[in-house]
């Protein structure tokens, strides 16, 4: 039952985890947001917070790859 608290927690990522998940930095991340050259890396605001879908994240570097 933990664990499974755990995982859907994890489904939303902070800015931080979702650049330690990408290996890229915070600033790269919140400069990506504003650009009109955005890489198009998903995100959800929430009010004022900033989350990332583990699964959007995961889909976005697959696409990447094929490219």
């Amino acid at each position: 039952m933990e664990d499974q608290m755990e995982d859907q927690e994890r489904l939303l990522l902070t800015e931080r985890e979702a650049a330690q998940l990408l290996a890229m930095s915070t600033h790269f991340l919140r400069r990506d947001r504003i650009s009109n050259s955005s890489v198009g890396i998903p995100y959800l605001r929430i009010g004022a917070a900033v989350r990332y879908r583990r699964a959007d994240l995961e889909e976005w570097i697959e696409r990447k790859m094929q490219v």
